[in-house]
């Protein structure tokens, strides 16, 4: 009896190793890849910003002066405010409009056509960005554009610097409120139908209820929300050069985004400066996510 005991015990401190060791072992694949093809590119690249580096030879070892070049570069400065340029132009409208889509379809009055709105609503990011690109260029062309021949007008949208990148702000509302007006959705469904009821029969109006219930409870949506789209708008670069570049694709200097800086020196052999490019965009991203994380948090504790 007593070795029969011991036996099982013994069996049982086996199997219960084995049950802590299974998990990680389904988890070991993710974490070889992101070791991988994440923490070691990302980590050789921080180092080669340090360095003068063409793709071959020998890499020679120049300290800040990547960084120093890249401060003192006007070309990187006028990139950088392109890109905020196309991030705080759309960010409005897109949240508000896919706010305001969300709240449409989550309502009574389109409750038998609701299936019908979210497949259309979502459409336009299913669209491929290049082709979306390109078709939003041949709309805002200038002499055979499709605007310019529905209203008979000659606006070279595409050719004047100064309006150049308001066509790509166009494209970018046109594909992203999509996107949110699904993300803001599924935040409304969180929101019990009880408590809205019970406003109703309080004598709420609809702005009310919106107003004193729905955004309060939606505070970490709208957060999650603005910050992906910070992410994904400091990162542009499709957009603007197919629809502002010419025939090699380079867009003018009016319209380029900050990643063109990083392509154009990865096309130009400076890996160095291409890294320290990188690094700087991703700073960048990094101190607007966390000003956004701490804006939404003292929102909370106020």
């Amino acid at each position: 009896m007593m070795g029969a005991r011991r036996s099982s015990m013994a069996g049982s401190r086996i199997g219960g190793k084995k049950d802590r060791i299974v998990p990680f072992l389904f988890l070991l694949p993710f974490f070889v890849s992101y070791v991988m093809f994440f923490l070691f590119p990302a980590g050789y690249s921080f180092a080669l910003s340090f360095f003068r580096f063409k793709g071959y030879g020998k890499a020679v070892f120049i300290g800040l002066d990547n960084y120093v070049k890249l401060f003192t570069y006007s070309t990187m400065w006028t990139s950088l405010g392109n890109t905020f340029f196309y991030f705080f132009s759309h960010l409005v409208p897109v949240m508000t409009l896919s706010f305001l889509l969300a709240l449409a379809v989550k309502s009574k009055l389109l409750s038998r056509s609701r299936k019908f709105y979210k497949v259309i609503i979502f459409l336009p990011q299913m669209c491929a960005v290049v082709a979306a690109s390109l078709v939003f260029k041949v709309i805002f062309g200038g002499e055979v554009g499709v605007i310019n021949q529905i209203l008979g007008t000659r606006i070279f949208f595409l050719n004047n610097l100064d309006i150049i990148r308001w066509p790509v702000t166009t494209l970018i509302v046109w594909r992203s409120t999509g996107w949110f007006f699904v993300i803001y959705l599924s935040g409304l469904t969180t929101i019990s139908d009880e408590i809205m009821d019970a406003a109703l029969i309080d004598g709420a109006n609809f702005f009310q209820r919106t107003m004193r219930i729905v955004i309060p409870m939606m505070k970490s949506i709208f957060m999650f929300a603005f910050i992906m789209d910070a992410i994904s708008s400091l990162k542009l670069y499709t957009e603007p050069v197919l629809m502002t570049g010419d025939m090699s694709g380079n867009p003018p200097a009016q319209a380029a985004p900050f990643v063109n800086v990083i392509v154009g020196n990865l096309q130009g052999g400076n890996f160095g400066m291409a890294s320290a490019s990188g690094w700087i965009l991703f700073m960048i991203i990094f101190l607007i996510t966390l000003a956004q994380f701490s804006s939404f948090k003292k929102g909370d504790e106020q």
